[in-house]
Order: C-alpha cells, then structure tokens, then sequence
C-alpha cells in the first residue's frame, strides 16, 4: 500500500485543504473506493495512526481516501463553507482525476 499526503485547493471551500490516501501496489486501477470521515475532535490523520486500516484495505484491494474536514459537521453553513457540497461533489471529482477510482 503506498500512502499519499495531498493538498490541493478546493473551489467550494475557497482555500487549501488536505487528506490522506491509501492506494494498492503492483495493482492496475480503477480501485473499489473507501471514503472515511474522521470525528469531531480528529482530523484526517486519525484512521492510520488509531486503527488497522492499511492492513484492512491491503486485504480488500481497497483505496481509502481520507478528507480533512475540520470541525464542519460535514453540513453546509449559513455563514461559512460548504463541507456537504465539497464532500459529496467536488472531492470525488478531484480523487478520480488524481487516481484510478472506481466510480461506484
């Protein structure tokens, strides 16, 4: 497994953000996709520094792409970003022109 650590700029947010992937070797995409959210007091980090994922997505030929989200709830916000929009529209789109993802 090869894991990435990608900053990009996202549209809906309008600034920087990152995320963490986890992406199968010596395998041809497009690969089934996982995407994790972390909780409230946690960031993207916090599924492969507090539980098995690798060995988990290693065993399912999986990529797992895990998004900051900051503490947003991952709603759309009267008076601040649109975590829901980038989430569920733009970070898919931005994941499948930088990787082989599945689209399913």
């Amino acid at each position: 497994m090869a894991l990435l650590h990608v900053h990009f700029f996202s549209h809906v947010l309008g600034r920087h953000t990152g995320m963490n992937v986890l992406l199968p070797q010596g395998e041809k995409g497009p690969w089934p996709t996982l995407y994790l959210l972390h909780g409230l007091s946690g960031n993207h980090t916090d599924w492969i520094r507090y539980s098995r994922l690798e060995r988990y997505a290693r065993a399912y030929s999986l990529a797992v792409v895990m998004p900051d989200g900051g503490r947003s709830f991952y709603t759309d916000m009267a008076q601040g970003p649109g975590y829901f929009t980038f989430m569920s529209q733009e970070l898919p789109k931005i994941c499948e022109g930088f990787f082989p993802l599945s689209k399913r």
